[in-house]
């Protein structure tokens, strides 16, 4: 903590800093602070929202791109030493080099000279070992080098500069998850849940809650109940999705991207009809929005009824009409995937991925992507459970007694 003898301005400029919510509020509230620290030629503020995206750099030196950046980092003498010891809370430059080693050198001549610079340190942030940003200070040749009793000083501020860097990568993050879900749920089926990683529920629509309570209570209950106060997931669900992870968990699920979205369905013990769905998904908010699971739910009584039902049967028997590639690209577009999507994942142009849809709905008398997938979700046939099973070596969930 600061001492309690400290400005006016001071105390302003850390409220400031620790309640940013932005970028731009957290780099004028980093640069006020540190001016009332210190003497320095120019500061830099960087931070990565997510670690497969470039950084948000703020500094009074600008660069001139990302690549000259880039190049900055690949010639400082500090990285090495950063990125070998995570978790440092500070680095200074000729703690890593030599003066007489620093003048003349390339980073030198590139970074240095031509913004007057001369000696420099740095406060790290992390999250465990994941690098999460640094602020940055450079001093020209008149100031002298950071002794130690002014990065004493510097680590006393360390806690405030964190807080307010934590708070804006949340924010950044949260609204680049909450962005990624929007678009995922402009395409979603009806009865839909979401779950995170750790299994707690982030999002379900009316209909999930109205089967639930049918799942759960039964059809006399389910009538009687408000959905939304009797919502509860069922058990077997949950059994599912822990199944699920155990079995597709990549080595760490932060840094790599889920390549496999497998999933198999779930029928009710005792309600014919009533079935669920689980796959694992992972939204576009990069690698640090961890994979989701994605549960769809349907009671065919109610969707179908009898008469669509052998509609669906007589539907599904025509699927041996279908070529292997027209196979793989239904079932993609069954699981909600958008055309693009599939073209990537099969190694097609959108166009041929567009045309082969078409050729899909021909064979399969359906009109449309909407009725493919209620087509590929029944469960009234043995076809269908051979569409729904390709989560190959996944062992199909068998709900309790």
């Amino acid at each position: 903590m600061i001492l309690s003898s400290m400005s006016r301005a001071m105390a302003l400029a850390l409220n400031r800093l620790e309640a940013a919510q932005d970028g731009g509020t957290l780099w004028e509230a980093t640069r006020k602070v540190l001016g009332l620290t210190l003497p320095f030629e120019f500061c830099c503020l960087n931070f990565y929202p997510f670690l497969a995206t470039p950084p948000m750099i703020f500094r009074e030196r600008p660069f001139d791109s990302l690549a000259h950046f880039q190049r900055f980092v690949e010639l400082n003498p500090c990285v090495p030493h950063v990125m070998a010891n995570p978790g440092i809370r500070w680095v200074r430059l000729t703690d890593q080099v030599a003066e007489s080693e620093l003048l003349g050198s390339k980073y030198d001549l590139e970074f240095m000279q031509p913004f007057n610079g001369r000696y420099e340190m740095a406060l790290l942030f992390w999250d465990g070992s994941f690098f999460q940003g640094l602020v940055g200070l450079h001093r020209a040749e008149r100031h002298g080098d950071f002794s130690d009793t002014e990065i004493s000083l510097l680590l006393r501020l360390y806690e405030h500069f964190q807080n307010g860097l934590r708070r804006v990568l949340r924010i950044q993050r949260e609204k680049a998850i909450r962005g990624s879900l929007e678009l995922l749920f402009d395409r979603l089926p009806l009865a839909t849940i979401i779950l995170d990683w750790e299994l707690r529920v982030t999002y379900q629509n009316r209909a999930a809650e109205e089967l639930c309570v049918l799942w759960n209570l039964g059809p006399q209950a389910s009538k009687c109940l408000n959905p939304r106060k009797s919502f509860v997931l069922p058990e077997e669900i949950f059994d599912a999705c822990r199944s699920l992870k155990g079995v597709l968990l990549p080595e760490n699920p932060r840094i790599h991207r889920l390549e496999d979205d497998r999933g198999f369905g779930i029928d009710h013990p005792v309600l014919d009809g009533l079935r669920a769905r689980v796959n694992l998904l992972q939204t576009n908010a990069a690698p640090l929005s961890l994979p989701m699971f994605l549960i769809r739910l349907e009671n065919r009584e109610d969707l179908l009824g009898k008469r669509d039902n052998d509609l669906a049967d007589r539907q599904l028997a025509l699927w041996v009409n279908l070529s292997r590639s027209e196979q793989l690209v239904a079932r993609l577009a069954g699981q909600g995937c958008r055309n693009d999507e599939i073209a990537q994942r099969l190694g097609k142009s959108v166009l041929t991925v567009k045309k082969q849809l078409q050729s899909v709905y021909h064979k399969l008398e359906v009109n449309g992507r909407s009725r493919l997938i209620a087509l590929l979700s029944s469960s009234s046939s043995s076809a269908a459970k051979t569409v729904q099973q390709e989560g190959a070596g996944i062992k199909r969930y068998q709900p309790k007694a």
